[in-house]
């Protein structure tokens, strides 16, 4: 048995106590770890890294084998990480996205709706100006109408504004969601 394949089982029979479905994932990645010694064993002893060729042993040469695929495992561990995170990042800020179209068009039908009330009202201070007598050109019936335009101007200007500034820190955080994706993309590369 060789010596990563020891102390893999060695590991394996500790942590078997702990849980039995983590043990056998330990044994599973114990019979590829004792795959890879005995292969990075014979290219050892192919090359002349065993026994004295450099001054190493094969225990050592193993040790070394078995650390430059840990490195190399946990490099594309690391990559695959990032690409998740970037993914997920890239997710959120079509949510976001979405989230903002969505308060333009919400504001939208209150403007809409605000329009034809105003409307609404507009024509019943006529006919009711109308059924007393008032003329709708007098200075009252005209002050009455400016103020209900005055009104409806003021609530669209107030919608207006507010969705503007939910849409704008939806479309910020998309874009904060984009870059931190794109910085966890580029510090695992």
């Amino acid at each position: 048995m060789g010596i990563i394949a020891g102390i893999i089982a060695g590991i394996s029979t500790a942590l078997a106590t702990v849980g039995a479905p983590l043990g056998a994932v330990v044994s599973a990645i114990g019979a590829v770890g004792s795959g890879i010694g005995a292969v990075g064993s014979a290219i050892g002893t192919g090359l002349g890294f065993g026994g004295t060729a450099l001054g190493i042993t094969d225990g050592e040469f193993a040790a070394l084998l078995a650390t430059g695929v840990s490195a190399t495992v946990s490099g594309a561990q690391g990559a695959q990480q990032a690409d998740a995170q970037k993914a997920s990042a890239n997710y959120n800020a079509d949510i976001q996205k979405n989230q903002a179209i969505e308060v333009e068009n919400a504001n939208q039908r209150k403007l809409s709706e605000s329009r034809m009330l105003t409307s609404q009202r507009l024509s019943q201070q006529r006919a009711i100006a109308a059924a007393k007598g008032i003329s709708l050109e007098s200075e009252s019936s005209l002050s009455l109408f400016d103020d209900t335009n005055l009104a409806e101007q003021f609530r669209a200007e107030q919608l207006n504004f507010n969705s503007s500034q939910k849409s704008s820190a939806l479309n910020s955080g998309a874009a904060l969601s984009r870059y931190e994706g794109y910085e966890n993309g580029r510090a695992h590369v």
